[in-house]
């Protein structure tokens, strides 16, 4: 979820979002949110919890505003799992209503923009973003496979391709695949990714990374 919701806020102009990455260490249940948004330097904290119970999800999500506390914006969805893409467009379109920002036609559009429509494709993508998150090479190799598994499912999840971009790269840092072995894939992957969005931001910068950090590689 919160995957989802910064890749759709991150494509508006009016803010900047941290990365994943960067609120990775954030996660813990006891989290003082407050803390969180005042170590990553940030005016706002969208902070929440997932719930599953059979084909049902219950989210809870709440904008705070980091300076005093205040709550900006709260709100609870009881959904079919089925209906999670409709509850990420839900949050994603209150939290730019709370923070008042002044979305172009196109910006308006990402934020309902759905990277799949396919539900299974859509929960293999996350198993393999958590499998890569823990980056060591056995489990980069797992989350590949369920990134390809995801493709299978649905050949123009975008997401997907990045993953399996980032997924390759990753192995070429840690040694485990030689550059020369991995870094092509990186940059297929990337560009199909691509060239079936390129608006996405996350694909850009893998494909960018790679031709940066390994000129000796062969990309070509």
């Amino acid at each position: 979820m919160a995957d989802t919701l910064i890749t759709k806020l991150s494509n508006s102009r009016e803010i900047i979002v941290s990365s994943l990455n960067s609120v990775r260490k954030f996660v813990d249940l006891d989290q003082d949110s407050l803390a969180a948004g005042r170590a990553l330097q940030v005016s706002s904290v969208l902070e929440g919890n997932v719930q599953r119970a059979g084909g049902r999800i219950r989210v809870t999500a709440r904008l705070i505003k980091v300076a005093d506390g205040s709550s900006l914006w709260a709100g609870t969805f009881d959904e079919k799992f089925t209906d999670v893409f409709a509850v990420q467009d839900a949050i994603s379109q209150k939290v730019a209503d709370a923070l008042a920002l002044r979305l172009s036609g196109e910006e308006k559009s990402q934020l309902s923009n759905r990277y799949t429509d396919n539900i299974e494709a859509y929960q293999l993508y996350l198993t393999g973003r958590y499998h890569y998150a823990r980056l060591i090479p056995p489990e980069i190799r797992t989350a590949m496979t369920f990134y390809q598994q995801a493709i299978d499912r649905d050949p123009k999840y975008a997401l997907a391709y990045f993953g399996l971009a980032e997924a390759n790269r990753s192995l070429a840092i840690t040694s485990d695949v030689p550059s020369k072995d991995s870094l092509p894939q990186a940059k297929a992957a990337a560009q199909k990714a691509l060239a079936i969005d390129d608006s996405l931001a996350e694909a850009h910068a893998s494909l960018s990374l790679s031709l940066v950090w390994f000129p000796s590689a062969r990309l070509h």
